[in-house]
């Protein structure tokens, strides 16, 4: 289990050179599986968005977009998140 955790936290940054020459990091890629892991941890009672998101790596907002974006889809396409 704690190997699960440690891998889900990990992060690794591709960098691209941008058209200004400057190297960023590219953004990240979220599986669907991650995305609704992440927010089923944010949304248990007691749970805390900002801790899940420290947990993760992950920023707030983030996760707070991931939540909303569930709220606005009827129940019947629910199962059917594509974040």
């Amino acid at each position: 289990m704690a190997q699960e955790v440690k891998k889900l936290a990990e992060v690794k940054y591709l960098l691209i050179k941008g058209k200004d020459g400057y190297w960023r990091k590219e953004r990240q890629k979220h599986s669907h599986e991650k995305k609704l892991q992440v927010v089923a941890e944010a949304l248990t009672p007691g749970g805390s968005v900002a801790a899940v998101a420290r947990k993760h790596g992950l920023n707030t907002n983030l996760i707070f977009s991931w939540i909303m974006t569930g709220k606005k889809l009827p129940f019947h396409q629910k199962s059917k998140l594509t974040y």
